[in-house]
């Protein structure tokens, strides 16, 4: 009997095609509330998902069949891995899927905030012709500072140099030379935080990680510089983030993740008038999508159909 997949959280039907040309039953459900994916998931091998469902305990006790979740992401967090791994279910992410789409709303983050782009438009909409307030800087000669070589901040660190810019980056687990590779240099974090103009972090959310950007690391910036968050809520600390953009430490910064999703309404970082707030968009593009959708079908029929382990995350 073929093995049974459930896509969810609207995961791109080109998935569902992926897997059945694998020989795996796929049913792609995107009508379910918590309720009715309580009562169908225990029919099931494998289980595609995005953000949106949470694959916990709960779910997990009722699912007597699952073998795998992928992820269509990178990030897991929606996913408990722990209970997953104590009941042998496979977890599997996406790294790279989506890096160039993540990338391109950095650079397209870092070009609205050194030229004013939002303030511009919002103003003519309005009616006004602010020319001579409006003078911005160019990107070309400025230091970025990228916290974290993964897929996403090797292709930051790719298309800040085609712009000219020099990239410095931090990641304990990359050398030297894999770092040349995409046109940065490999510094320690404390010495990347005093020299970068633009501050970007992509590393995961763990205890580590949390608050990465504190007090310390926003003094030490140099006066002026903009700091950008696409990775995950809880990576800066948004308290001392405020502070230092109303003290003019921070000129601007932009931030696509919050801790809490969405943020409240009258969040101080949603509504300032010098940051750029978007609703975790980073990675919503057409073809990003895609590829995340196809990458976690491939790998969850490879392991359902050959036994293939690709991207296990949890350790199972």
């Amino acid at each position: 009997m073929a093995a049974r997949v459930l896509l969810t959280d609207r995961v791109a039907p080109r998935a569902a095609e992926v897997l059945a040309e694998m020989g795996v039953d796929a049913e792609q459900r995107d009508d379910l509330d918590r309720a009715a994916l309580l009562d169908i998931i225990g029919g099931y091998d494998g289980l595609v998902v995005r953000s949106s469902t949470r694959v916990d305990a709960e779910l997990l006790g009722a699912a007597h069949r699952l073998r795998i979740v992928g992820r269509a992401g990178i990030g897991v967090d929606n996913i408990d891995l722990q209970a997953s791994r104590a009941r042998d279910v496979a977890v599997c992410n996406t790294p790279g899927g989506n890096a160039n789409a993540v990338a391109e709303l950095a650079v397209g983050m870092m070009l609205s905030l050194v030229r004013h782009i939002p303030l511009a438009t919002v103003s003519m909409h309005e009616g006004e012709w602010r020319k001579k307030e409006l003078k911005g800087r160019e990107l070309r000669g400025q230091t970025l500072g990228v916290v974290g070589l993964g897929a996403v901040g090797r292709r930051v660190s790719e298309l800040g140099r085609a712009m000219g810019m020099t990239v410095l980056a931090s990641d304990p687990f990359i050398s030297t030379d894999d770092a040349a590779k995409v046109g940065a240099i490999l510094t320690p974090l404390d010495q990347l935080v005093r020299n970068a103009n633009v501050l970007t972090v992509h590393v995961p959310l763990v205890p580590a990680t949390r608050n990465l950007v504190d007090r310390a690391v926003l003094a030490s910036l140099p006066a002026g510089a903009l700091v950008l968050n696409l990775a995950r809520g809880g990576i800066v600390d948004e308290d001392a983030l405020l502070e230092a953009i109303d003290s003019g430490r921070v000129a601007g910064a932009a931030i696509d993740v919050w801790p809490d999703e969405p943020p409240p309404k009258d969040h101080p970082l949603r509504t300032h008038p010098r940051v750029l707030a978007t609703p975790h968009i980073a990675a919503s593009t057409h073809e990003a999508q895609v590829a995340v959708a196809v990458q976690a079908a491939e790998q969850v029929g490879a392991f359902l159909v050959r036994g293939e382990r690709r991207h296990i995350v949890n350790g199972v």
